[in-house]
């Protein structure tokens, strides 16, 4: 029907179709008020004078069948060059699996469920109004000043609360970092072999990556000074290298440090899993070596939660502390917040701190052996 055309009474559409009037009144009166109707005293219902003449003209693809067909013609066309390339990274389907030797998980079937439950009930209990608002976009203070605590006696990261981002996941975190550290073209050192998660936030992000060898002291500084002059970011997991399970040597650290000063770059460090060590002591943070500010420290409580409730934090440097909050603006605050309540009481408990590596011995202590023999990663939060 054309703009300005009469429509039928709903009367006549009534008895032609059939069925009461009042469903077609209600009808016309839902078209009426999204704007398709108009109505004049006297002169009864039409189409809508403003709807574009040429609006009933549409002609669907050559080729397409219904609704499904143009939404696949126009989303070929629409997508940023971006997105085309990452649609082109091929799916990991081991993430469907749960079964024994599955990456990025822990024991779920060793969870305290009951005492996370009583927490999530009695924290959901007491909800403030500003925990229920959109609060700090860095994350809630409470359970980032707990964090900062933790980082400093147990990974030896120097930093306070204010300098502690709160995400929802590893990628979340390397997402933020990389909208916030690189601008498109610019170039990031990425451990290779490596992370693939961390390759495909870059890339999301329009940098230019460059894969740098890793030998079994972890990234090759040489290389890194041969091809990373222009580099704006090196990538690196120091702790427990993924997936060769490497640690990075002092010399190779003091050497990378060395690199980001003379080249002025950023190094982001992703201790994803560092608390597993069943032969030695946890090896404390490359961050925690960094006098000059250019380390951006990336951990996670992944091994020990839930992964899929898993906070992510990231360690912003004093001079980068006031960029993050500004990309975190459309985060799901209070699923965040409420989170990080509960999290904040479990770890004060001691739920979180110190007993879940123990467990992880005694869970697979007849594979120590094994665990200390082979270079594979126990896998990384998604």
């Amino acid at each position: 029907m054309r703009p300005g055309q009469r429509v039928p009474s709903t009367r006549s559409v009534a008895a032609e179709l059939q069925i009461s009037r009042i469903s077609v009144f209600n009808a016309y009166e839902q078209l009426q008020s999204e704007g398709y109707l108009e109505t004049f005293a006297g002169s009864g219902t039409s189409v809508a004078r403003t709807i574009p003449d040429d609006a009933s003209g549409f002609v669907p693809p050559h080729g397409s069948t219904g609704s499904e067909g143009v939404t696949a013609e126009l989303g070929r066309r629409m997508i940023s060059a971006r997105a085309e390339t990452l649609l082109k990274v091929p799916s990991e389907a081991w993430l469907n699996n749960l079964g024994p030797f599955r990456v990025s998980l822990p024991a779920l079937d060793q969870f305290p469920l009951d005492i996370w439950s009583k927490l999530v009930a009695r924290h959901s209990r007491k909800l403030s109004r500003s925990v229920m608002a959109y609060g700090d976009a860095m994350g809630h203070l409470p359970f980032r000043e707990a964090v900062a605590d933790y980082l400093s006696t147990f990974r030896g990261v120097r930093c306070d609360s204010s300098q502690i981002l709160v995400t929802t996941g590893s990628q979340q975190a390397l997402q933020i970092s990389a909208h916030v550290l690189l601008n498109a073209k610019d170039r990031v050192l990425t451990e290779e072999p490596g992370y693939p998660g961390a390759r495909l936030a870059f890339t999301a992000a329009d940098a230019e990556l460059i894969p740098t060898a890793v030998d079994d002291e972890g990234m090759i500084v040489p290389e890194v000074n041969r091809r990373g002059r222009h580099a704006r970011v090196a990538y690196v997991t120091p702790s427990h290298q993924y997936p060769m399970g490497v640690t990075m040597s002092a010399a190779r650290r003091m050497s990378l440090l060395q690199w980001a000063v003379r080249t002025d770059a950023w190094i982001i460090e992703d201790d994803y899993d560092s608390e597993y060590r069943f032969g030695s002591r946890p090896i404390a943070s490359l961050q925690g070596l960094d006098v000059h500010g250019k380390v951006i420290y990336i951990g996670t409580f992944s091994k020990g939660p839930v992964s899929g409730a898993a906070a992510r934090l990231s360690g912003c440097s004093e001079g980068s502390a006031g960029s993050f909050p500004c990309c975190t603006r459309c985060r799901r605050h209070l699923f965040i917040h409420s989170l990080s309540g509960c999290l904040d009481r479990f770890h004060w408990r001691g739920t979180l701190r110190a007993p879940h590596p123990q467990n992880a011995n005694a869970l697979h202590g007849s594979s120590q052996g094994a665990c200390e023999c082979n270079p594979i990663s126990d896998g990384r939060d998604p």
